[in-house]
């Protein structure tokens, strides 16, 4: 019972955490998806390797602060919610665009 308080103390951290994540993806992908070579690359695949590149330097990063030891499965899991935040940057950029364009009649 005590892990369960645990993860429900967490969640909103996390939560918080994922949603400026995505914020901050989400603006450096909107200001660079015009550059010459990234012109090139789809913006979703582009938003994948910001969310990559921002998100495993962003850990090691916190985990040097925190004095947390760097284990291989951490990456990972950084790895996996990097895909998560671009998935939710991605999405969430088609959703508020098809919800502007509905009430801007």
């Amino acid at each position: 019972m005590n892990q369960l308080n645990e993860l429900s103390n967490l969640l909103p951290a996390i939560a918080t955490v994922f949603g400026i994540a995505a914020f901050i993806v989400s603006f450096i992908v909107e200001l660079t998806k015009e550059v010459w070579l990234i012109k090139k690359i789809p913006t979703k695949t582009w938003t994948m390797i910001v969310s990559i590149v921002l998100c495993i330097p962003a850990y090691f990063a916190y985990a040097t602060y925190a004095k947390i030891a760097i284990e291989w499965y951490h990456i990972f899991a950084v790895f996996v919610a990097s895909l998560a935040i671009s998935y939710i940057t991605t999405h969430g950029w088609d959703t508020f665009n098809e919800l502007w364009k509905r009430f801007k009649k």
